[in-house]
């Protein structure tokens, strides 16, 4: 259990304030909280209150945060992206100041902080807080390899000692609890990690997209129940397909939909029963455009008029309609023709259901 005065890390901790300092006497009195929250590709204009007119997310709490407090408006940053804005944030060094000079650490990466840094957490410690990190790590942290270090940015068969001890990870660096993952949602292994130990065993296989899209799914090793979206999301690569012409292309989407009897099926697993925003992500050239698309699921029958793409390559996300999917476990999804115009439906690559909160 974590109690008042002490200090939790939502993502990382802020750094500024402290930057420089290696020794400090316990602070006097009260200590206050502080909660660092560190959102990766949260926009300027997703919270309401800095983006009102033409905001599209109710951000209530943020609102309340930014009223009662304080809004800094005029931020700079060498680098914007995960690995060197969390080195920042912890450490008070620039991010150059490493060995990584572009780009960020991946999942089975070593620890990018030397074992002989203060960190913020380490320097608050001192002062008498207990600290602790939830969430995203994405700074590296040395894991026990049965088959010797990892080469390259994506290797294979990596072979992990899931019951051993993470060294040279938050625990080692002024943290006194840590919950999370090692790096992103697109990056394996998946699965999670209490202080210095995994988990369970990472001894499944699954990926996750790194957007809406449905794009640049890596996937890899993983605990059976880590499960990284709500969404549910059916790839084009695994679909059954049935017809005279539609075919997969590239391992990612159907194309070459032409014969009314071209349709493309999978088996849905349904976690919870629920109504879904059902989104279709596609491309149609203008030529080609026009026809309607019927996705049937779970008995249910929806039908939109295929709108036109940029290019054949240009691939866009179409909202289909909502469903509502009542019973739990697998259940047949198909799509295929409404109505025929003889010509090319589309190509289809990621077919996505949205719960919809009531």
């Amino acid at each position: 259990m974590i109690k008042t005065q002490h200090i939790i890390i939502a993502a990382l901790l802020a750094v500024s304030a402290f930057t420089g300092l290696t020794e400090a006497k316990p602070l006097e009195g009260m200590r206050p909280n502080i909660v660092y929250i560190l959102c990766d590709d949260l926009g300027y204009g997703d919270v309401q209150c800095l983006n009102p007119e033409r905001g599209k997310i109710a951000t209530p709490h943020m609102d309340q945060l930014a009223a009662q407090g304080i809004i800094f408006t005029d931020a700079h940053t060498s680098s914007s992206v995960c690995t060197p804005t969390r080195y920042g944030i912890l450490m008070g060094r620039y991010n150059w100041r490493t060995h990584l000079q572009s780009g960020v650490l991946k999942g089975y990466s070593e620890s990018l902080i030397a074992a002989d840094c203060l960190t913020v957490a380490g320097f608050l410690k001192a002062q008498g807080y207990a600290t602790a990190c939830i969430g995203k790590w994405h700074l590296g942290m040395d894991m026990p390899f049965v088959n010797g270090k990892p080469k390259g940015k994506n290797p294979k068969n990596v072979q992990v000692d899931w019951k051993g001890i993470i060294k040279n990870g938050l625990v080692n660096m002024g943290f006194d609890y840590y919950y999370g993952i090692a790096a992103s949602l697109d990056m394996p292994p998946y699965i999670y990690i209490e202080n210095d130990r995994f988990v369970g065993e990472a001894t499944s296989v699954k990926g996750f997209p790194a957007s809406i899209k449905g794009e640049n799914i890596k996937t890899g090793a993983a605990s059976e129940d880590f499960e990284a979206v709500d969404e549910l999301i059916l790839q084009a690569r695994d679909a059954w397909l049935s017809g005279k012409k539609n075919k997969l292309h590239d391992n990612s989407y159907v194309g070459y939909w032409t014969d009314a009897s071209d349709t493309a099926q999978w088996t849905l697993n349904v976690p919870a029963p629920g109504k879904y925003v059902v989104k279709v992500v596609y491309s149609c050239a203008k030529s080609h455009s026009g026809s309607d698309v019927q996705l049937t699921v779970a008995g249910k029958t929806l039908t939109a008029k295929v709108g036109p793409t940029a290019s054949w390559e240009q691939f866009e996300q179409m909202d289909f309609g909502v469903v509502n999917l009542n019973q739990v476990g697998e259940t047949t999804c198909t799509i295929g023709f409404g109505e025929h115009k003889g010509r090319d439906l589309f190509n289809l690559k990621t077919i996505i259901f949205v719960p919809v909160a009531d």
